[in-house]
């Protein structure tokens, strides 16, 4: 199972830098994998937001915050956020209009060759939003693979803004391990938590002023009747690796080897990228716009007028022909619009993708293997360990919820569930109306049924296990010693947090908030421990 939604439920505080770093690692990771979820299960039809909508800058992003703090200092933060996302939007258009200026200078005009390839601007447009989605797209699998360790960040942002830094080699494991099992009393301020959340979410360079209050505890009064946790049901179902398992493996392995290669034994195909020089003659003319040298097209991309690419294909290195076409019309250059032009193109080069097959060479030049037979045993093999210990997490989460259904929670808990959901929601949104202009349920192309569904299971594990295994630990006569408080306490606020004095810890959260926490935090630490030693599987010690 997920440890981070076992585990982080309600701690906020627990959240340190080193998660952040991981989780930013992790996105890179997923982004590579195509790893599934819930969001991104959607993704394919959103294709139709223009890019206008995605880059421009988004006043709306702070609005929500600003009339809940209703504080003067937070209307200040409030508006550098907006400041600073308009002044990050501004940056991306500027790049893109440098990498506009490039392609134009290449092809010696001001209006370049741009004008006479393209046969429709939008199709860049939606290029550029395949691209920007794939990489957003990551960072919503990673959030929804890793719960904790990318969504729990409330109280986090105002730790690192006035924490400080601290040695990066500190260890991770420790970090992953206190951000799995901590749990902030139930009750935390959600309003100041999730403001202080959408700063960083909004711009992560936001004031660094603390808030003129420190952030306190408020109690939601949620009381447990644990059901019986010495008798749960634990089965462990034994996988199974398919043919078929395998075969995405290798396809990714060997997908990983591919490289560009210069053709030069067969004609330009379908998916061939082609250097051309070209000469376009319209009313009888050469144009300095419909000429250039060392253009590269790719056959297949639909980038370039009618008949364009088409006329590329079959043509071998060094041969020249001439292509007569017809601009659209309506077009983007309108002295060109409906006019025929006749285009003499060279060909300088081919290339085309090149992916090599599964043989002993292959697997002794790229792994550990000497053989295709040791390669295909090893990838089975790891995929079914991977699947055994997934069995056993899946296992052991089923009998958690198990023991959560058997226990009975006061209605208290419901008001706490519906804050965490509009966290959640809140988050997403304030992200997507950054980085694309639409809030995430758009996004999603999930129904409004759908995504808050999936909002919900998110969040009442995060709210509900904790209290299990706080339970757990009274029941067990566990009490933590004022040595143990004292030592988890510095362990999180000075090691991880990076404070340096009581002092500066209390500026920004109460002491009754720092000792619950830390009690919070060893009390659901023991439960959790107690459980998975009781059913045979490894502990945080361990």
């Amino acid at each position: 199972m997920d440890e981070n939604k076992d585990l982080t439920a309600q701690d906020e505080l627990s959240v340190s830098e080193e998660a952040v770093a991981e989780e930013q690692a992790a996105t890179e990771e997923v982004a590579e994998e195509s790893v599934s979820a819930e969001l991104t299960k959607e993704d394919n039809s959103f294709e139709e937001t223009g890019t206008n909508e995605l880059n421009a800058p988004q006043e709306t992003t702070g609005e929500s915050e600003n009339e809940e703090s209703g504080s003067e200092t937070d209307e200040q933060t409030e508006q550098n956020n907006i400041a600073d996302v308009q002044d990050e939007a501004q940056d991306d258009q500027d790049e893109n209009q440098d990498g506009q200026d490039e392609q134009n200078e290449q092809n010696d005009s001001e209006e370049g060759f741009y004008n006479v390839k393209l046969s429709d601007e939008e199709l860049d447009e939606e290029d550029r939003i395949e691209l920007h989605k794939t990489k957003v797209s990551a960072v919503i699998v990673a959030s929804f693979a890793l719960l904790a360790v990318i969504a729990i960040v409330i109280v986090l942002i105002v730790v690192i803004k006035y924490g400080k830094d601290k040695d990066s080699s500190t260890d991770m494991s420790s970090t992953r391990e206190t951000s799995q099992i901590s749990a902030v009393p139930a009750g935390t301020d959600s309003d100041a938590t999730a403001d202080a959340d959408t700063a960083t979410v909004n711009d992560a360079d936001a004031s660094e002023e603390a808030p003129s209050e420190p952030i306190d505890y408020t109690d939601y009064g949620v009381t447990v009747t644990l059901g019986d946790y010495k008798n749960l049901k634990f089965e462990v179902l034994e996988p199974t690796v398919t043919d078929e398992e395998v075969d995405v493996e290798v396809d990714s392995f060997l997908e990983a080897l591919t490289e560009i290669r210069d053709i030069t034994d067969r004609a330009a195909q379908e998916g061939d990228t082609v250097t051309i020089d070209f000469d376009g003659i319209v009313d009888g003319e050469h144009h300095d716009s419909t000429t250039g040298t060392d253009f590269e097209v790719t056959i297949g991309s639909h980038r370039t007028i009618t008949g364009f690419e088409d006329g590329i294909v079959g043509l071998k290195v060094g041969d020249t022909k001439v292509l007569n076409l017809t601009f659209p019309d309506p077009y983007t250059n309108p002295d060109f619009a409906g006019k025929p032009v006749d285009f003499t193109i060279t060909v300088k080069s081919i290339r085309a993708p090149y992916t090599p097959e599964l043989t002993d060479e292959v697997v002794a030049e790229n792994t550990d293997y000497e053989t295709v037979e040791a390669f295909l045993e090893n990838t089975r093999a790891e995929l079914l360990a991977d699947k055994k210990e997934n069995a056993v997490e899946s296992a052991f989460e089923a009998a958690v919820d198990d023991l959560v259904n058997k226990s009975t929670f006061s209605s208290e808990v419901e008001k706490e569930i519906a804050d965490r959901i509009e966290y959640y929601r809140r988050y997403y949104d304030n992200y997507f109306m950054q980085y694309f202009g639409v809030d995430a349920l758009t996004y999603s192309s999930m129904t409004q049924e759908q995504y808050d569904e999936m909002l919900r299971n998110i969040s009442e594990p995060e709210v509900k296990y904790p209290y299990i295994y706080k339970e757990i630990a009274k029941a067990e006569g566990y009490s933590p010693s004022e040595e143990e408080r004292a030592a988890r306490f510095h362990e999180l606020f000075y090691d991880m947090y990076g404070f340096e004095s009581e002092e500066e810890i209390y500026k920004t959260f109460t002491k009754k908030m720092c000792d619950l926490t830390v009690e919070y935090e060893l009390l659901s630490r023991y439960g959790y421990n107690y459980l998975r030693k009781s059913l045979g599987l490894s502990t945080l010690e361990d």
